[in-house]
């Protein structure tokens, strides 16, 4: 399916904190870049993800998820949902996120790192099943695949759904 017919995506890198999300956009697209072109097509870029949450910007992602206008997006994303998360914060919740995204006419794409780096932690199958409310699913199992591997892996997941 051609993008002419799809006219909102976002695809996301999903993991949880210190999983290896901004890095692995990082060795994507640049240490500073926003933007990044894949198959010839540019996608804005959002390193930062609801579970980065400041004192000084507590609603950055939701702030950055009710402004989104661009039409083709790559962003993280933490897969805590209200069912199974251990934070009461609401504004690390992906439901709700997720929901408002789908609202605007966005088509959703999940690039999942199931494995922390150089950890045995692993994404619990009921946030995959979550995710798979939502949209598409990829699952990246390698253990300790290095960020530009990573991306490579990432960088094929998105030519893929264009």
């Amino acid at each position: 399916m051609g993008t002419r017919n799809r006219k909102r995506l976002v695809a996301f890198v999903v993991g949880h904190e210190k999983w290896g999300k901004t890095y692995t956009l990082r060795a994507l697209c640049g240490p500073t870049a926003r933007r990044v072109t894949i198959g010839g097509i540019e996608f804005l870029v959002r390193r930062s993800s609801n579970d980065d949450i400041t004192t000084q910007k507590p609603n950055g992602y939701i702030k950055f998820i009710n402004s989104l206008s661009a039409p083709l997006v790559i962003a993280a994303l933490c897969p805590k949902f209200k069912k199974i998360s251990n934070s009461n914060l609401r504004q690390k919740f992906a439901d709700d996120l997720l929901k408002r995204l789908q609202r605007k006419g966005y088509t959703l794409f999940f690039w999942v790192i199931k494995h922390r780096w150089g950890k045995s932690d692993s994404i619990h199958p009921k946030e995959i099943s979550e995710l798979r409310k939502y949209g598409r699913v990829r699952v990246f199992d390698r253990v300790d695949a290095r960020s530009r591997v990573r991306a490579k892996a990432f960088r094929a997941f998105v030519s893929g759904i264009l």
